[in-house]
């Protein structure tokens, strides 16, 4: 919650530049997309999105490895 009210909610109405990889925005163009019948622009809102999913996903299996837990 607190992500979604600092980052997508007060950074996003300031800096453009965050509004390009918010959550928020990139799921409002796939729907507008996916509601006008236009896939190829839902894919590319899609993309960026899983992009950074599989980089968390990533990141956490790595942490996770690496921890030593006694």
């Amino acid at each position: 919650m607190l992500y979604i009210f600092a980052w997508e909610s007060l950074l996003g109405r300031f800096l453009p530049g965050v509004q390009a990889i918010s959550s928020r925005e990139s799921m409002q163009k796939i729907y507008q997309s996916l509601m006008n019948d236009e896939v190829s622009a839902a894919g590319q809102a899609f993309l960026p999105m899983a992009v950074v999913t599989v980089i968390a996903l990533v990141l956490a299996i790595w942490r996770l490895r690496s921890l030593q837990i006694d």
